[in-house]
């Protein structure tokens, strides 16, 4: 969570008038705020490998009143299905894509076997991983999920298995570990004088109207 709080209105609203200025500050608070977004959104797809129509709508700007605005992010994880994530299985390559505007697995025949069998990510750009035996499913919610079976022993000392996701990212530590806040913090710093004195000019000329 980023929070940006404003200093400065009640000198504003001395010389302009309440009611401009609010309006002002409401409308360049929220200009400010998903154009941090799309900042945030950059430099963290300068490091992973995910898109931007997967990522951009776990951050949701929140406006408090005229002079504070909150950037929230998700707090679930991301499935590393997101992760240009492929199963080699067999002769077939199963990637996840979207069709009618909703999550699936879409699977694609080639001539020959592949050497690997399991599912391949890259979580960061230009480093990916190969995850052995793993394989991609899709829940009855539509979650699609990088998943991987286990064996072992129950609490009687019997043979069993088990399938569960093979880990998910947090988008918290994306943000922190592509360093985020203090770039969106200068770029807020940056635009708000220029996107406030316009929204301000707006608002002067429909009161003259």
């Amino acid at each position: 969570m980023v929070r940006v709080q404003l200093l400065g209105k009640k000198e504003a609203i001395d010389i302009w008038s309440d009611k401009p200025v609010n309006a002002a500050m409401r409308a360049a608070l929220q200009r400010v705020a998903k154009s941090a977004v799309s900042i945030a959104s950059t430099e963290i797809r300068n490091i992973y490998t995910i898109k931007k129509s997967d990522l951009d709508p776990r951050m949701n700007v929140t406006i408090q009143g005229t002079d504070s605005a909150t950037i929230v992010i998700s707090g679930k994880g991301i499935s590393l299905s997101y992760f240009n994530a492929r199963q080699f299985s067999v002769n077939k390559t199963i990637t996840r894509s979207r069709k009618d505007g909703k999550a699936t697995l879409s699977t694609k025949t080639r001539g020959k076997a592949h050497a690997f069998q399991g599912v391949e990510v890259e979580v960061l750009k230009g480093r990916k991983t190969q995850l052995r035996s793993a394989f991609m499913a899709q829940m009855k919610s539509g979650h699609i999920g990088v998943m991987h079976r286990w064996s072992g022993k129950n609490m009687k000392g019997k043979k069993s298995s088990a399938i569960g996701e093979k880990g998910v990212i947090s988008l918290a530590q994306m943000i922190q570990n592509a360093n985020v806040q203090p770039i969106v913090l200068r770029k807020v710093s940056e635009d708000w004088d220029r996107v406030f004195k316009q929204q301000l000019d707006y608002q002067l000329s429909k009161g003259k109207q």
